[in-house]
C-alpha cells in the first residue's frame, strides 16, 4: 500500500527537464555534507531500532490502531476556536458538524493502520523516515515506546500527497534536505515495494553503507 502519487504522465520537454533537475538536485543533496551526516545518522537510527525492520505505506504504525487515540471534547473546542477566529465566513462550521468530522478522520486513520498492517503480512513498524524521527526523540529523552507513539502515522492520504507530507515532516523536525527525505521516502516505499520489512532494512543499510563508503 504504497503512499507514492503520480501526478502526472506528462512526458514533455519541459517534464523531462524538470524530472533531470530534480535528481541531479537529489544526488547534489545525497553527496553534500549535509547529506552525508543525515545517512550517517540514519544508520545509527536503523542500528537502535528494537526490531530490524522497515515498512512501506506510512511513517509509523506501531501500537495498531490504537495508537489514534479517541477525540476529546477539548480538541474539538481548540480546533473550533482556531479555524473560525478571523474568519470571513465564521458560521461556515458548527462545532458540532466539526466534531463529526474529525471522528471520522480518525476513524480512516484506524482503519488505514490495520489495512497497511495487513498489507503483504507486514505488520506494525515504522519507515525509514519514520526511524529517524523516532531516534531523534529517543536521543532527546523520550522512552523508545512514547517516542513511536508521538510520530504521526501518515499512514493514508486525504487529498495531499502522502510521500510529501512524510518529506515536510523529515525536514522540519529532522534537519534534512527535503529533496533527501522524498528520495528516502520513495525509495522505501517504491524502490524496495516488493521487498517484506525485514529485507527493506537489510537493503537500506547496505545501500547507506555503499553511499558513506563511496563518500569516503
Amino acid at each position: 500500500m504504497s503512499r507514492y502519487i503520480d501526478h502526472s504522465d506528462d512526458d514533455s520537454v519541459e517534464a523531462v527537464l524538470a524530472r533531470g533537475r530534480w535528481e541531479r538536485n537529489a544526488r547534489a543533496a545525497l553527496k553534500s555534507k549535509r547529506g552525508r551526516k543525515a545517512l550517517a545518522e540514519i544508520r545509527e537510527a536503523l542500528l537502535a531500532l528494537p526490531e530490524k525492520r522497515l515498512i512501506e505505506g506510512a511513517l509509523c504504525t506501531v501500537g495498531g490502531p490504537e495508537r489514534v487515540r479517541e477525540l476529546t471534547g477539548a480538541e474539538v473546542d481548540a480546533e473550533f476556536a482556531r479555524i473560525t477566529a478571523g474568519s470571513p465566513e465564521p458560521g461556515r462550521w458548527t462545532r458540532d458538524g466539526l466534531a463529526s468530522w474529525m471522528r471520522r478522520d480518525r476513524g480512516g486513520e484506524r482503519e488505514a493502520i490495520a489495512g497497511n498492517a495487513a498489507e503483504g503480512g507486514q505488520g506494525y513498524g515504522v519507515c525509514l523516515n519514520g526511524a529517524l524521527l523516532w531516534h531523534r526523540l529517543v536521543k532527546g529523552g523520550m522512552t523508545p515506546g512514547d517516542a513511536f507513539a508521538a510520530l504521526p502515522s501518515v499512514a493514508s492520504g486525504d487529498g495531499s500527497d502522502p510521500l510529501e507530507e512524510t518529506a515536510r515532516i523529515a525536514e522540519k523536525e529532522a534537519g534534512i534536505a527535503y529533496t533527501l527525505a522524498w528520495e528516502l521516502a520513495y525509495r522505501n516505499d517504491e524502490t524496495y515495494r516488493r521487498m517484506n520489512p525485514e529485507e527493506r532494512y537489510a537493503a537500506f543499510l547496505a545501500w547507506i553503507d555503499a553511499e558513506l563508503g563511496d563518500a569516503a
